[in-house]
């Protein structure tokens, strides 16, 4: 069995992160229509200036989940479906990352 050194694993280290951070930068740019989300829940999101999950995944990291209780029309239904929604992706994520 071939061994590698040092420099070889933390060049091969940094070519994962890189390309793992470019996977995660592809799924925040997932516009909300691509989603699983109401169109009521999108549309009360793109009336608040959010249109992609990095946009909503941004907000709840600022304000929390509570924080989308503040946004008109989005009640208890709505912010589930959020919650779900940034759950499953990130979980994906994860998911393709370490399989």
């Amino acid at each position: 069995m071939k061994t590698i050194t040092e420099k070889q694993y933390l060049k091969s280290k940094k070519v994962i992160e890189q390309y793992e951070n470019q996977l995660k930068s592809i799924k925040d740019l997932t516009h909300l229509m691509d989603s699983d989300l109401s169109i009521r829940c999108i549309s009360r999101l793109q009336l608040n200036g959010m249109n992609t999950i990095g946009d909503v995944r941004s907000y709840y990291n600022k304000k929390g989940i509570n924080g989308f209780y503040q946004i008109g029309g989005l009640g208890q239904r709505s912010t589930e479906e959020i919650r779900l929604m940034l759950e499953v992706t990130h979980e994906k994520f994860y998911q393709y990352k370490y399989e």
